[in-house]
């Protein structure tokens, strides 16, 4: 009966609804999710993705993002996804300067690490941890990359490493 409901639209749109909200409350940080189509244990598209970062400015723009999994084992507490494709998405890094500057998505990734559910101690004594999750493949298609620094330094002749921008990309990352 379950896996019926989580098939429905309205369920699952609420269901992402309440995750955002309770990333929102516990980082700050904005996520917005067009639509979603979620088949259980196998994959999961999100349709018009956007995370601002704590500026408020985009830090990811996806029109279409699908995760494919490619393990789950609940003995084991882990969970491997096969890849994730991000398909025309727009994804903006912009760093402070100063030495130890964080980015912008080194601050949300702290954030999360600072919500995430601490190592638990099991009825033995035992370290019992949270999940582990593992990741074989990113791919990025038709999509544009940012680089900007805070202080921006324009440049009469050559590469203005202040200010990168890639775009059309078509790359995969592996070897995680």
């Amino acid at each position: 009966m379950l896996y019926l409901l989580l098939q429905t639209s309205y369920v699952q749109t609420a269901l992402v609804q309440y995750i955002t909200q309770q990333v929102k409350a516990s980082t700050g940080v904005t996520i917005q999710i067009g639509h979603v189509d979620f088949r259980p244990v196998k994959s999961l598209v999100l349709k018009e993705v956007l995370l601002k970062d704590f500026k408020n400015d985009t830090l990811l723009y996806c029109q279409d993002l699908r995760v494919k999994a490619d393990s789950f084992n609940i003995v084991n507490k882990s969970f491997t996804i096969g890849e994730i494709v991000l398909n025309q998405a727009d994804f903006n890094l912009w760093i402070s300067r100063g030495e130890g500057s964080p980015t912008n998505i080194e601050m949300f990734l702290d954030s999360l690490q600072r919500v995430a559910p601490a190592d638990t101690e099991g009825e033995g004594g035992e370290k019992q941890s949270g999940w582990l999750m593992g990741l074989k493949k990113v791919s990025l298609r038709d999509s544009r990359f940012t680089y900007r620094e805070e202080e921006y330094e324009p440049v009469d002749y050559g590469v203005n490493w202040t200010d990168v921008e890639c775009r059309d990309l078509n790359v995969d990352i592996t070897d995680f």
